[in-house]
């Protein structure tokens, strides 16, 4: 079997994206999806952590709380991750193809959103049922879908959900849709926020 050039580059590329994910450097593609197999990452207190491939099918991490960076969310990527308590989104970028990232990740209580880009797609935080806080913090997102929050800090959506706060730091109005498929939602607009990201004014 003869490897033609479009070949190699495309093991190159794949290999590029492992190394993206993993933060490490590989000799060769097959280097490089063994341990994207065997585990990556930072967990937790900072040590080196066994994030496999089937651990992250299974849902069984990450966990605790999770800080991610200015990277585009993946669609799906942390559905039904039933172990993660908080998530954290600072300078991450949301697109169509981030959809139902968080879904279903039912121990997440907190969600903050900060300084994030692009559009919040459908059903990105959708049916994450232990969640009763979203901050949005810094700049925020062009636009948000009408079904992002459907389902969100509850196992039902009509008269028997909670109450969910979401904390914003715009004017109502500027971003349609609100409140955004989330069930007995507050939404605390123009919301302003001290050095440790809590909210303490409202105008």
């Amino acid at each position: 079997m003869s490897i033609t050039l479009d070949s190699v580059t495309k093991i190159n590329s794949l290999k590029s994206g492992i190394e993206a994910v993993t933060g490490e450097s590989y000799s060769n593609l097959t280097e490089a999806v063994q341990d994207l197999k065997n585990g990556y990452g930072v967990g937790e207190g900072g040590d080196e952590t066994q994030w496999s491939i089937d651990d992250l099918a299974s849902g069984t991490v990450p966990k605790g709380d999770i800080q991610i960076g200015a990277v585009a969310i993946r669609q799906a990527v942390f559905t039904r991750c039933a172990n993660i308590t908080s998530i954290v989104c600072d300078g991450s970028t949301f697109t169509s193809n981030s959809g139902s990232a968080f879904s279903y990740a039912s121990g997440v209580k907190t969600v903050t959103l900060k300084n994030v880009t692009g559009s919040l797609p459908a059903l990105v935080f959708a049916y994450m049922q232990s969640c009763h806080t979203v901050k949005f913090i810094g700049s925020h997102p062009e636009t948000i879908t009408n079904n992002c929050f459907t389902g969100l800090g509850n196992i039902y959506v009509g008269a028997n959900a909670r109450n969910i706060d979401i904390y914003v730091p715009w004017a109502e109005g500027a971003i349609a849709n609100a409140p955004w498929g989330a069930t007995k939602a507050t939404i605390h607009y123009n919301t302003v926020y001290d050095a440790n990201g809590n909210p303490i004014e409202e105008e």
